[in-house]
């Protein structure tokens, strides 16, 4: 290593491609965004074994290694981490560690360790975990905030609750709102209000895990009980991966007598999911916790008016141009998209507003973000 010479390392070891929801496209745009910011440092990015050819070229101070361990085999990525990948760090010469996702290693490592604790999702929901995950997590999030010279969340009101959570300085936490991609953008005419995609218009559409917090069983409740009985061309799209709330959708479906009208989608491509978001009449996020809520800036990006439960992080994203309500009523969340569905003036006016809103939202502005909170951590640092 060269005199002088500043070495950042970036552990992705949890990063297995289309397996970890918003938090995958966080950490590559974080990832693709520091190449263009640290071009000229030197950066090691420890990766898994999928993620290992996630990055064929990379600037030419930049390193890859591949570590003996699988991303999805949470036991020994997490003994990995603790125990071995700091050995990593001190033989490359690591003098700032960035760890994206939730945990650090306990023990000595790099001088300096920045570590996005995106959300305090386990202290508001952990009915979302398994009784060993939430264990690990109970011991290693809080031991690597408060190991952490800088806390990232992902918006200002996800950095209050990882401070009280974790009872951390407010100081240390910064709340760095997530960009949305140019990829998600308005479609042509024909393609917004009841243009058909695979055969589903007219539809409302929602999108993430089901994990129970997402409250999608309740939207399926409201859609059965009130909205289908009073518009029969209605279908309801829910777009993601089946979790532990799963079973309460399927109950929720049974009891209703929804049938086909519910679509269910799991791990389709962004092209089709752009193409739901551009035609669906009203996209619906009734969450009942959120750090930011990725989906909803997507869908607005691409002028879907949007209905979401009333929550800080949700109204900090979508501003003036979402709809709010207590979405744990099924009744209100029924009305509201009946409302909206029938409303073509107000649609139209949520799309554009919406769509303006998002392009606020830029990766380039967030990675800068992260760039002034790694420097600074150099700043008070002796150069290697």
């Amino acid at each position: 290593m060269a005199a002088g010479e500043r070495v950042i390392g970036i552990s992705l070891l949890n990063l297995v491609p289309g397996a970890i929801g918003g938090q995958e496209r966080y950490i590559r745009r974080l990832v693709d965004g520091m190449q263009r910011e640290f071009s000229e440092e030197c950066v090691i990015l420890y990766v898994c074994r999928e993620a290992a050819s996630l990055w064929p070229e990379l600037p030419a101070q930049w390193r890859l290694k591949r570590l003996p361990i699988r991303g999805g085999d949470r036991v020994r990525r997490i003994l990995y981490e603790q125990l071995i990948l700091p050995f990593h760090f001190k033989r490359d010469g690591v003098g700032v560690s960035v760890h994206p996702s939730y945990t650090a290693p306990l023990g000595p490592g790099a001088d300096k360790r920045m570590v996005s604790i995106l959300d305090a999702q386990l202290a508001h929901v952990p009915e979302d975990f398994g009784w060993l995950e939430r264990l690990a997590w109970r011991v290693f999030v809080p031991a690597a905030a408060r190991r952490a010279d800088c806390v990232v969340a992902v918006s200002k009101a996800a950095a209050k609750q990882v401070s009280a959570a974790y009872r951390l300085d407010e100081g240390r936490v910064h709340g760095v709102l997530l960009g949305v991609d140019p990829f998600f953008c308005p479609g042509p005419s024909e393609e917004r209000e009841g243009g058909s995609v695979e055969g589903l218009a007219p539809f409302i559409l929602a999108v993430g895990d089901t994990y129970p917090h997402k409250n999608f069983d309740t939207l399926v409740r409201a859609f059965g009980e009130e909205i289908a009985p009073r518009d029969p061309d209605l279908r309801l799209v829910l777009v993601g991966r089946a979790r532990r709330g799963e079973a309460a959708i399927e109950a929720a479906r049974g009891a209703t007598g929804l049938g086909s009208r519910l679509v269910r989608m799991q791990g389709i491509s962004d092209e089709r999911l752009r193409g739901l978001y551009r035609s669906c009449r009203v996209f619906v996020m009734p969450s009942l916790y959120e750090g930011f809520g990725l989906p909803l800036i997507e869908a607005m990006a691409c002028g879907a008016p949007a209905i979401c439960h009333d929550l800080p992080a949700l109204r900090e994203v979508g501003g003036k141009a979402g709809c709010y309500l207590d979405a744990r009523e099924p009744s209100a969340l029924a009305e509201a998209i009946l409302f909206l569905v029938h409303d073509d003036e107000l649609r139209q006016r949520m799309s554009r507003e919406g769509v303006l809103r998002a392009a606020e939202f830029q990766w380039e502005r967030t990675v800068a973000q992260h760039a002034r909170l790694l420097r600074a951590l150099f700043s008070h640092q002796p150069e290697v």
